[in-house]
Parts: C-alpha cells; sequence; structure tokens
C-alpha cells in the first residue's frame, strides 16, 4: 500500500504540471478577437466621431498586451494567462461597445448636417428673392450683379455640401451648411439694409 501511494504522488505532479501548461498558453484567439473588434471601431469612424470610445479601446488593448508581456518574462511553469484571456474579451467587448456608440454618433451627426443643409437651402431662396426684388438705380447702393455672383458661390458651396453629406463625411457636411447659410444671410442682409436705406432717403 505504502508503495501504491507513493507511486500516486508523480501522477499527482504530472497533472498539476499539465494544468499549469494550460493556463500557460497564450490566448491567441481572444487577442485576435479583440484586435478585430478594435479594427472595425477605427473603420467606423471612431476616431471622429467617438475618440473617447476608442481611447478606451485602445487603453484597454494596451493593458492587456502588457498582461501578456509581463506572463512572457516569467518562468515557464510560472506563467498564466488567465487574466490576459479575460482581458482580451474586456478590450473586445470595449470595442464593440465603441462601434455601438460610434454609429449613434454618426446618425445624430447626419441628422445634423441634412438640417443644416435644408437651413442653408431655405436663406439661399430667400437671399434670391430678395436680389431678384432688391432696388437698382441711383441710391441703392448695391451692386446686383456682384450678389448675383455670391449667390452662385452659395449655390456651389451646398453643392458641395451636398456631396460631402453623400460620401458619409457629416461633420464636414454641416460646416459647408452653416457657412452657405452664413453667405447667404449675409446677402440677404445687405440687401434689406439697402431697402432701408432707401427708404429713409426717400422721407
Amino acid at each position: 500500500m505504502r508503495f501504491v501511494r507513493n507511486a500516486a504522488i508523480p501522477v499527482i505532479l504530472i497533472a498539476a504540471i499539465a494544468l499549469m501548461a494550460g493556463c500557460s498558453k497564450v490566448p491567441t484567439l481572444a487577442i485576435q478577437d479583440a484586435e478585430a473588434s478594435l479594427g472595425k471601431l477605427q473603420a467606423a469612424g471612431a476616431g471622429e466621431y467617438a475618440p473617447q470610445a476608442l481611447s478606451d479601446a485602445q487603453n484597454a488593448m494596451a493593458q492587456m498586451k502588457a498582461e501578456v508581456e509581463a506572463q512572457n518574462g516569467k518562468f515557464a511553469l510560472f506563467r498564466s494567462y488567465k487574466n490576459a484571456e479575460a482581458m482580451a474579451l474586456t478590450a473586445k467587448q470595449t470595442a464593440e461597445a465603441g462601434i455601438v456608440t460610434t454609429e449613434a454618433n454618426k446618425a445624430a451627426a447626419k441628422a445634423e448636417a441634412e438640417t443644416a443643409l435644408a437651413g442653408a437651402r431655405a436663406a439661399l431662396v430667400e437671399a434670391q428673392r430678395l436680389v431678384a426684388e432688391a432696388p437698382v438705380g441711383k441710391g441703392s447702393e448695391l451692386d446686383i450683379k456682384m450678389l448675383q455672383s455670391d449667390l452662385m458661390g452659395v449655390e456651389q458651396s451646398l453643392a458641395d455640401a451636398d456631396g460631402t453629406l453623400a460620401a458619409g463625411r457629416y461633420k464636414e457636411a454641416l460646416a459647408k451648411a452653416q457657412a452657405s447659410m452664413n453667405a447667404a444671410n449675409t446677402i440677404a442682409a445687405d440687401v434689406n439694409n439697402a431697402i432701408a436705406l432707401r427708404a429713409a432717403k426717400k422721407r
């Protein structure tokens, strides 16, 4: 019986070593999944629409890789990548959550750009109406040809904004729409000021 008990010790030792070896393998698949999710997050435009989400995912990935490196530096029998595997899963989940945030922010930016474009078109129509009805001749202090040229510039700017929106560059489209609206409003204000000035001179 004493021999049997002693013989069982190597078996237990071998099992323990096997268990430790099982924990000492780098979680390659988990890391690849995390990297793939991070890549999708970047491709979705997180750098522009959800920079904090991208930063969180990158930090989670960096922490996981640091844990892997820390385990790599240990003696083989003392390595354990359990934490690294859990951290890889966290990095993946963080990236996937970031994708959801990015898409939501993109949708909001698109809606904002579309609203701004609609407002800019309305401002252009009003400016065109005012220029068409603007007083001409002595005392008007208006250069109709210049105003018409300015209107053409606004039309071109809006066309560029439409193309930018269609390309999915929503923040850029918003900026162009706002610039177009400002330009149209400036033209309208110039005409209204000239109308008011001419009316005052007639009194």
